[in-house]
């Protein structure tokens, strides 16, 4: 730190003087020079040298607009989301691509705090493909920038739901980080590829990232990061291990901030404060609800968010043995991408063996056998297991389990063994022999695991449309007309309805449909 607290003091010093002799371009070429130095350890250097030059002249070097962006998000007062401004700042063609670059990412970034995440995506993935076709002497022109680019694109397409390609990008950002110096966008890569391996069940990939953000922080306690990506990552970590207090611990921490992480981190809590029975799945549910009603507009309906967001509910609703409720919530994320299928489909086949249907749950969990993220496979050999059990396949389900807890093993996931129900893994734990049976913990009654059954007549498809309808409308002919029928099919509908309500009236009958989570 001796070293990098002298060089910016030299910076400083130089940068000062060339603003108090009104030379802004040099005052912008030496702080363009210790970008690394400067965005690690003294960013409010940027932001002043951006104050202070002539707007004319930062035209001619179109870069500092989105180097100003990011500066002002790295200053962000704590406990304010971070936006990047400038979602409409216009990238023309005639910019040189090296100072276009910058402003691509300034604006996928602006997108994808404002919640736009498929077109921060896009935007992302063009500024990449620019970057990779630049000659040669523009990418040495864009060296130092590289790390908070590559950073900004990975964290785009996370954001997305793309997590194997941001994982990737990071990476490379990392790299680029230790070849330049840059010691803040080395920690927030350290932070940003353990959560994301923590959320693929990568284990030991997300512990090796883990431990470098550790040592990190401990060596550099004075940079202040706007995500708490490493946190996170404990939280995910801890809850693996089936370490609820040290999960809620980690996602609780004093200085915290998750910001744009922030609804990753509760529906974590939501779902681990159940499994813990620290509280009610309904409580759990409504707290998560509460978090998401008080964040950004769109934030909670697009990319990662959603699909993180629908696992939450579903699983909720899966503890209450509301598994009908639990296959809506997880239906419930439209033009989802296939990169963030998978969770969801095991844990709509566990709802589907909480309804009886053992064959459409083996179905779901079997077109995830091959699934590259470690949880998703481990989750979907546990439920073809229990399944294949119903049905009267031991030999089978012996197989399943023998590689679930494989993958489990090494990757430090115990906790996916237990996402079926308690009788499911008794059942299975007979037929298992002993080196493969479940680990006590896991048939403990500290461990909430999804009901077993389903004790409610399910509704049709069109009875729950209907109910939807008229919970809708004050008038059965508007309710009627929404869905393009007479009034009296409605009427002959919703009576049969009511009586697998177990309602006699409209009013009893929404009630006791709310109550199970189905409108």
């Amino acid at each position: 730190m001796d070293d990098a607290a002298a060089r910016v003091r030299d910076l400083s010093a130089r940068i000062f003087d060339a603003l108090a002799d009104e030379r802004w371009t040099d005052a912008m070429g030496i702080a363009e020079e210790g970008i690394p130095e400067l965005l690690s350890f003294a960013p409010a250097m940027i932001r002043i040298v951006a104050d202070a030059v002539p707007s004319a002249t930062l035209r001619r070097r179109p870069r500092w607009f989105a180097l100003r962006q990011y500066v002002a998000h790295l200053l962000a007062s704590p406990g304010k989301p971070p936006i990047f401004p400038g979602v409409d700042v216009e990238t023309p063609e005639h910019v040189p691509a090296a100072d276009r670059i910058p402003l691509l990412t300034g604006r996928a970034a602006s997108l994808r705090t404002q919640g736009r995440f498929d077109e921060a995506a896009a935007v992302a993935q063009s500024a990449h493909d620019a970057a990779q076709a630049l000659p040669d002497a523009d990418a040495r022109d864009l060296r130092v920038h590289l790390p908070v680019l590559l950073l900004q694109w990975g964290v785009t397409l996370a954001a997305a739901g793309n997590l194997l390609r941001a994982a990737s990008l990071v990476q490379e950002a990392h790299t680029a980080a230790e070849e330049t110096g840059n010691v803040r966008a080395a920690r927030e890569a350290c932070g940003e590829l353990a959560w994301i391996h923590a959320l693929l069940g990568a284990g030991a990939e997300a512990d090796l990232w883990l431990a470098r953000a550790e040592r990190l922080a401990a060596r550099h306690p004075e940079i202040r990061l706007v995500r708490c990506g490493a946190e996170l990552a404990a939280a995910y970590r801890a809850s693996d291990r089936l370490d609820f207090a040290g999960c809620l611990e980690a996602l609780d921490e004093d200085g915290a901030s998750f910001e744009e992480l922030w609804l990753l981190a509760s529906a974590l809590r939501a779902i681990v404060s159940a499994r813990a029975r620290s509280l009610d799945p309904l409580v759990a549910l409504s707290g998560l609800e509460v978090d998401v009603e008080s964040s950004r507009a769109r934030f909670a309906r697009g990319g990662l968010n959603a699909q993180s967001l629908a696992v939450a509910r579903g699983t909720l609703r899966t503890y209450q043995g509301l598994h009908e409720a639990a296959l809506l919530a997880l239906a419930a994320v439209p033009d989802r991408p296939r990169s963030g299928e998978g969770l969801m489909r095991t844990r709509r086949a566990v709802a589907m063996l909480g309804l009886g249907d053992s064959a459409g749950a083996l179905r779901e969990a079997s077109r995830e056998r091959a699934n590259p993220a470690p949880r998703v496979r481990a989750e979907a050999f546990v439920v073809r297991a229990a399944a294949l059990l119903r049905i009267g396949d031991e030999e089978g389900a012996r197989a399943d389990v023998r590689t679930a807890r494989t993958i489990v093993d090494a990757n430090g996931l115990p906790a996916s063994l237990a996402v079926v129900s308690a009788p499911d893994l008794a059942s299975l734990a007979r037929v298992t022999e002993a080196p493969l049976a479940f680990d006590d913990s896991l048939m403990h009654e500290r461990v909430r695991t999804p009901a077993a059954a389903y004790r409610y007549e399910r509704l049709t498809t069109r009875q729950l449309v209907l109910l939807r309808a008229v919970a809708r409308h004050e008038r059965l002919a508007d309710a009627a007309a929404e869905v393009g029928l007479s009034p009296n099919t409605v009427k002959t509908h919703l009576q049969a309805a009511y009586r697998r309500l177990g309602a006699t009236d409209r009013t009893s009958a929404l009630e006791e449909a709310g109550r199970r989570g189905l409108l």
